[in-house]
């Protein structure tokens, strides 16, 4: 599964970004910055991860904190299904969007949940 988050148009550049499964902070793959015509500045973040059956009903976070907000943002999400792609999540806050989808082979079987 592939998970961005969009922070668009913010100036000035600093501004930091944390990805998270439930409360639990997990490094994110990249952070893609570029600067458009006015000099404000849009990055994408980029979470990869492989999901499990025990991830069903988790849910995953990202927090942007920048100086123009008096506290970080979250966007989050619950993970309903293995399969179907993910709905997007909007906040007006510093114009920060987050895109989900989905990267699981529809023809790949996925493993069953190992049993107790």
């Amino acid at each position: 599964m592939e998970l961005s988050c969009k922070i668009l148009r913010f100036h000035p550049r600093e501004l930091t970004i944390d990805w998270y499964k439930e409360d639990e902070l997990v490094p994110h793959t990249e952070d893609t910055t570029r600067v458009d015509n006015h000099g404000l500045y849009n990055v994408v973040s980029t979470l990869k991860l492989t999901v499990v059956y025990e991830d069903l009903g988790k849910k995953f976070k990202c927090k942007v904190g920048h100086e123009s907000l008096e506290e970080p943002k979250i966007l989050e999400w619950t993970l309903n299904s293995l399969k179907k792609p993910l709905d997007a999540a909007h906040d007006e806050g510093l114009g920060a969007t987050m895109k989900k989808e989905e990267l699981e082979d529809e023809h790949k079987p996925l493993p069953e949940p190992s049993s107790l």
